[in-house]
């Protein structure tokens, strides 16, 4: 009951299909459907096209949706989590894509160690902060944050429609998280446990743009060497009436060092920092940091690095 068939598809590419008659009328394929790809290349090795696909890895296979509605945060750090903290070899780079959209996400997202994130451009794969407005008419899934006036409520399970927010099994009020992304271990772990295991390195993020609806830090390099990001806008909601004052005090890129984990070789290239009160602000001891064609716009202070009271000599060796 077993059939081969060979086809091309117009242009250059063979591939065979091998399928089993019972399997295929059961609509199960399993693992008798196989495709093999053999690359139009001189002396190529054929694969399978499961393999081939698996050599691409778009956040939409961990369901993120990109509609700007659906919250894609846990989609996201799962990603991230399997693609690079549960591997055997922790410097396998797996490119994460993002296809164009607008990934909404209400929690901060994890970058750890040896993990590449590609978009489409600022302008096409975007990352939205932004906790929807509170209201009692409509269900909401577990771990989303909304706000109610000046507070923020996270869900602790799926909440169903009619549920108030004084209802404690569904709902607990919850601070607006520090920033719309930082780096992490690879174990996602942050601030006092990054030395537990492989602290931030070799990071490298392009042609996505992070934004926010609020009041808070876009992005915090924290205990990170040798990361570069081009092509990155990181967007603040802040406008030139809210910049004659730093009362807000919230920065585009914030830095976190120890004296044994000290940021350096970070290199901002063709970036664009706005909305915010600082593009870049730290007291943190720092070392070869740049910014290179980058726009600092709409801000109340384009680089703060040292203020009251610089740590361990502060930032050195910024350009």
């Amino acid at each position: 009951n077993s059939t081969s068939v060979t086809f091309a598809d117009g242009l250059h590419v063979g591939a065979q299909v091998k399928f089993t008659t019972s399997v295929i009328n059961s609509a199960s394929y399993g693992n008798a459907f196989q495709i093999s790809y053999t690359p139009p290349f001189t002396d190529s090795v054929a694969t399978s096209v499961g393999a081939k696909l698996a050599q691409y890895v778009s956040v939409k296979d961990f369901g993120a949706v990109g509609d700007g509605v659906t919250d894609d945060t846990a989609a996201i750090n799962r990603a991230l989590y399997q693609l690079y903290c549960v591997q055997s070899n922790s410097q396998i780079r797996r490119s994460l894509f993002f296809p164009a959209g607008t990934y909404l996400i209400t929690n901060t997202i994890k970058v750890p160690p040896y993990c590449l994130l590609y978009g489409e451009g600022p302008d096409s794969s975007i990352i939205n902060f932004a906790p929807a407005t509170w209201t009692s008419t409509v269900s909401y899934a577990a771990d989303i944050l909304v706000k109610s006036g000046s507070n923020y409520y996270r869900s602790l399970g799926t909440v169903p429609a009619g549920t108030l927010l004084s209802n404690t099994t569904y709902w607990t009020l919850s601070a607006l998280p520090d920033y719309i992304v930082q780096t992490a271990n690879n174990a996602q772990q942050t601030g006092a446990n990054i030395p537990l295991a492989t602290p931030p390195q070799s990071i490298e993020i392009q042609n996505i743009k992070f934004q926010t609806t609020e009041i808070m830090d876009g992005f915090l390099v924290e205990d990170a060497a040798n990361c570069a990001f081009v092509g990155v806008n990181i967007q603040g909601p802040l406008t030139t009436a809210d910049l004659d004052t730093s009362v807000d005090d919230v920065a585009a890129v914030r830095w976190a060092s120890t004296a044994s984990l000290i940021c350096n070789h970070i290199t901002f290239e063709n970036c664009v920092l706005s909305g915010f009160t600082f593009g870049t602000a730290t007291e943190q001891q720092l070392q070869s940091i740049t910014f290179s064609n980058c726009k600092f716009d709409t801000l109340y202070q384009g680089a703060y690095l040292g203020g009251a009271s610089p740590v361990l000599g502060g930032a050195t060796g910024v350009r």
